[in-house]
């Protein structure tokens, strides 16, 4: 196969891998979370696949016209530019590229460090964007506490927060939302974590 050739096949795979990753990740369960009917969410996803269908007309028109390298170039510039906001959530700019629901995640991180900061039995926050995660710990020992860090996600469970564990000694809560997550959801969040980390 000519080198360009698998080139192409190589990015054209990473691109349907991050945008199964976006669907699997984020789209199903916020379908899932505001009480989505199995209907209305397809119909949302079949949209996605007519802006495919019209891009993929778009670009076979526009490369009648123009050098398919440069056209090819501009598109993966684009989805570079996004990719790499993804790195740096605090920035203003990555709210225009990308919508400002990961700036609210990395809010909901600020928010944290706070609570890092009033109970001892947190350890460390660490992630950006939508994806955060807060190390337990037993005060007394500093080590990992998993037994605890399963009461708290038991006590969120019970206020409708749903967090999970993760890390090797499963001591550490996974905070990782869907893309609708707003300052009201981050608020919610927060004053359950404050209620149940005492």
């Amino acid at each position: 196969m000519h080198l360009a050739r698998r080139a192409l096949v190589a990015g054209f795979a990473i691109c349907g891998a991050t945008t199964n990753g976006l669907i699997g990740t984020h789209f199903i369960p916020s379908a899932h979370d505001h009480g989505m009917p199995e209907t209305t969410a397809a119909g949302l996803l079949a949209v996605v696949g007519l802006f495919d269908i019209v891009g993929t007309i778009a670009s076979g028109w526009l490369t009648d016209r123009f050098n398919p390298r440069i056209l090819l170039a501009v598109y993966y510039q684009f989805r570079g530019i996004g990719l790499l906001a993804q790195r740096y959530p605090e920035r203003r700019w990555r709210v225009v590229i990308v919508g400002g629901v990961s700036g609210t995640g990395r809010l909901g991180g600020h928010r944290l460090d706070e609570l890092a900061e009033s109970f001892d039995c947190v350890s460390a926050v660490h992630g950006w964007g939508l994806s955060i995660g807060v190390d337990i710990v037993d005060p007394a020992t500093g080590g990992p506490d998993a037994g605890r860090t399963r009461r708290i996600v038991n006590g969120a469970r019970e206020r409708d927060v749903l967090i999970g564990t993760t890390g090797l000694e499963r001591s550490t809560l996974k905070i990782r939302p869907p893309l609708v997550f707003t300052d009201e959801h981050t608020d919610l969040l927060v004053a359950a974590l404050d209620r149940i980390l005492p």
